[in-house]
């Protein structure tokens, strides 16, 4: 197999998009008992499991990356996935083990998430998506601002006057995301009763 879909090759046997449910945990706690204990076991469940890890690789399709690629990714994705199984404690149901499936699903794409951001570093500069920028000078914008919280202007003004999209408007800000995405919208409503006001 190529270096490039490995991954892609184990999802065609893998189980697809599946719902969890406690029958399928049940069979995937077994096998990550005995995957814990044998090497070769633990390829069975990652081929089990190859579909959705390809999916939350995927995520990353669209990120600056630079000097990685997908397939760094999907490295540091069959890591992770060892990472989950070295780590979890199986709970014992009627002597059978039990919450590896739930416990997989639950950390596995945060874990991955992490360890792809650090790549990134903090002192890289984020791509700019432009989004729909405004005439910095539209009197209708700046009559709006003016009514708003400094910080509020802001982020209208990274957003709507510089192009930047919420997430990257936040870390110019130096704000968590969702406290961005709560302050943008927000703003939408209040341009929206603004726009109605004015007609």
């Amino acid at each position: 197999m190529m270096a490039t879909n490995w991954l892609r090759e184990l999802a065609r046997d893998s189980l697809g998009d599946f719902e969890a449910t406690s029958a399928l945990d049940s069979k995937l706690s077994d096998l990550a008992e005995w995957a814990q204990l044998r090497e070769t076991t633990s390829l069975e469940l990652l081929t089990c499991l190859a579909w959705k890890i390809e999916r939350w690789v995927r995520r990353y399709r669209g990120w600056d990356l630079e000097p990685f690629d997908l397939d760094d990714v999907r490295q540091e994705a069959y890591l992770v996935f060892l990472a989950t199984l070295r780590r979890w404690q199986p709970r014992y149901v009627n002597g059978a083990p039990t919450g590896y499936l739930y416990y997989f699903l639950d950390v596995f794409p945060r874990w991955l998430a992490t360890r792809v951001r650090r790549w990134r570093g903090p002192s890289r500069p984020p791509v700019v998506r432009l989004v729909h920028p405004v005439n910095p000078e539209s009197s209708a914008l700046n009559d709006f601002c003016r009514n708003l919280d400094p910080r509020d202007t802001t982020l209208v003004e990274l957003r709507l006057k510089r192009g930047l999209s919420v997430t990257h408007a936040a870390n110019q800000m130096g704000i968590d995301r969702s406290t961005a995405y709560r302050r943008w919208n927000r703003i939408l409503d209040l341009g929206r009763a603004y726009l109605r006001e004015t007609g």
